[in-house]
């Protein structure tokens, strides 16, 4: 790639050329880098000399590559002293410790922040994060991420209530044994910016789990059931035509069903089943009875929990352990939001994705 006459190259010296119109290099960018961790590593410690060091550039390398990885344009940030401020925060978070996980949460909280306006809504919640996340376990880390994942990641593409409890137990098994056993821990992190502990009696969690899932929780049924229920209300025929238009735009064939069995879309399923116990919003008298019916054919809680301590016992005991431990008294904040956002995504960058439009200005 060749430059314009008013632009300057970035050479990489890992192969290829970038434009970005201010003449710096790779080994510049790591040089201003590792200058910027010296300024503050006084020589007064030269026993633990080499071990800063060390780490101070695998941090900084995990940085770049990441960025790199991202977007080559966005190299000039290692001149802007804002950007200069939060690569100091962690290389000093990292140089204290060595942890090759907070490691990896930091420098993909940094090589985000790259990409960000200066003291945009995304940008100041990131530069919040770098400041906690060194504050906080890998427990607690991975406590957020539950919390997150439990509250806000939903099933819409299972078909069943059985498959839908499989999903849950699969997204949740790498924090098996990984997460805080104590209240104690979650009313720590309380004290932290990544969110809030009150103090108050704990809901059920397996009701939580219900209560957010309405629309995994009926197994597909056919257009014939559905008729089958509604002549059961005795209906007259202008009464049923009504409420069978009200609807016909909800009943979605399940793709690859032999039996051509009906699921709603996850959005209007839980608009429809949420009504009467949540928000303000209204539906239509044939949406009502489609409500009824479809409350007809869910499992209930106490069914739904004995379905998880039967399929997927470990599921079982690691929501008995949330439910001990009091971990939904925690509330996260946005910086424990993105926190979660960043340790998610070294295992699934699809789901962490779906989380991005939180923050959006």
């Amino acid at each position: 790639m060749t430059a314009g006459d008013k632009s300057t190259q970035i050479v990489n010296e890992g192969g290829g050329t970038f434009n970005i119109g201010t003449p710096i290099t790779i080994t510049e960018i790591r040089t201003i880098a590792l200058d910027v961790a010296k300024s503050v590593f006084v020589d007064s410690i030269m026993f633990a000399r080499e071990l800063i060091d060390a780490r101070t550039e695998n941090i900084t390398d995990e940085v770049i590559r990441k960025i790199t990885e991202k977007d080559p344009n966005l190299y000039h940030r290692f001149k802007d002293p804002r950007f200069l401020s939060s690569l100091l925060s962690i290389q000093r978070s990292f140089a204290e410790t060595g942890d090759e996980e907070l490691g990896g949460i930091l420098s993909g909280l940094l090589a985000d922040l790259a990409a960000e306006p200066i003291r945009s809504r995304r940008e100041i919640v990131l530069r919040q994060a770098m400041e906690c996340a060194p504050r906080l376990t890998t427990k607690h880390l991975n406590a957020l991420s539950v919390l997150l994942r439990i509250e806000r990641i939903r099933y819409p593409f299972d078909r069943t209530v059985a498959i839908f409890i499989s999903s849950l137990a699969g997204d949740l098994a790498p924090y098996f044994n990984a997460i805080p056993d104590d209240s104690f821990d979650y009313e720590y992190m309380g004290s932290t910016e990544a969110g809030t502990y009150l103090r108050m009696t704990s809901s059920n969690i397996f009701e939580r789990v219900y209560y957010v899932n309405r629309n995994a929780l009926y197994d597909p049924f056919t257009i014939e059931q559905y008729l089958d229920y509604l002549e059961k209300r005795a209906l007259d025929i202008n009464e049923l035509k009504t409420c069978l238009n009200d609807v016909s735009r909800l009943l979605k064939i399940v793709p690859d069903d032999p039996q051509k069995r009906i699921k709603l879309d996850w959005a209007d399923g839980e608009r429809i089943l949420s009504y009467g116990s949540e928000g303000t919003h209204t539906i239509t008298l044939g949406e009502q009875y489609l409500q009824e019916f479809l409350l007809s054919i869910s499992v209930s809680i106490s069914k739904f929990e004995g379905a998880i301590r039967e399929q997927q016992p470990e599921l079982g005991e690691f929501l008995d352990t949330l439910q001990s431990s009091h971990a939904f008294n925690f509330q996260l904040s946005p910086v424990g939001i993105m926190l979660a956002r960043h340790e998610i995504e070294s295992r699934s960058p699809e789901t962490a994705a779906q989380l991005d439009s939180l923050f959006d200005d």
